[in-house]
């Protein structure tokens, strides 16, 4: 399986496998920013490459059982955390995503994009079901995200420009259908994580006004359409 890393992050960033020994070789294509790949099964690291600077490749070889599982370039702008797919009868872990259905998440968090010192900070506050930010408005510019998790489900943070949320077409399950954002609104994610623990994202934010959701799907329904959103002036 082949894995270029990039700014952006994984590329692919979800692939589909058959289940047993499966090799992953991974290309640093001059991402300066990221340096390892790893494979995590739930909060688990079951496989990495480290220290893979620009122009650096190499092979990591996983024994992997049927589930979904999470590919990490941490880091990255766009796919810091993908998805990964192992087919097969038995029945193996999953990692919550955004727009789909299941209540399980990574207990730990893979970082999107690297942060300077010169960088925005704000304090989000998740809960079932409300992001509660610490402060409305930021100056434009690099932006971490300092995200709580206080409920009792997975939460995530989607980062969309210009769109307000009456104005998103939902999907039947109640997620946001993001294939029908408006080009270039969507900026970015903080993936989902448990309960309990704490997570942050770096975006480079412009003026304007910006919607902040959560779009996982669980047992308990959508959590955009139950109102887990806020929005965010930059200025």
């Amino acid at each position: 399986m082949e894995i270029s890393i990039t700014d952006e992050g994984c590329n692919p960033a979800e692939v589909t496998v058959p289940s047993g020994p499966t090799a992953f070789h991974v290309r640093n294509n001059g991402a300066d920013s990221i340096s390892e790949f790893e494979v995590l099964d739930g909060g688990t690291i079951i496989g990495e490459k480290e220290s893979l600077t620009p122009g650096l490749e190499a092979t990591v070889t996983i024994d992997l059982k049927p589930g979904t599982y999470t590919l990490a370039c941490p880091g990255g702008t766009k796919t810091p955390a993908g998805k990964l797919i192992v087919t097969g009868s038995e029945n193996g872990s999953s990692a919550a995503t955004h727009g789909h259905s299941g209540d399980a998440a990574t207990d730990g968090c893979v970082p999107a994009a690297s942060t300077n010192s010169s960088a925005s900070s704000i304090k989000a506050t998740l809960s079932d079901f409300k992001i509660a930010l610490a402060a409305s408005s930021v100056a434009a510019g690099p932006v971490v995200l300092d995200a709580t998790n206080q409920g009792t489900h997975p939460h995530e943070v989607v980062v969309v420009k210009g769109v307000a949320p009456a104005a998103m077409t939902t999907k039947t399950n109640g997620a946001v259908d993001e294939d029908k954002l408006p080009p270039g609104a969507g900026v970015g994610e903080l993936e989902a994580f448990s309960p309990g623990r704490s997570c942050s994202a770096g975006f480079e934010l412009t003026s304007g006004t910006y919607t902040l959701f959560c779009d996982v799907v669980g047992d308990e329904g959508g959590h955009f359409i139950q109102g887990m959103f806020t929005t965010l002036v930059v200025t």
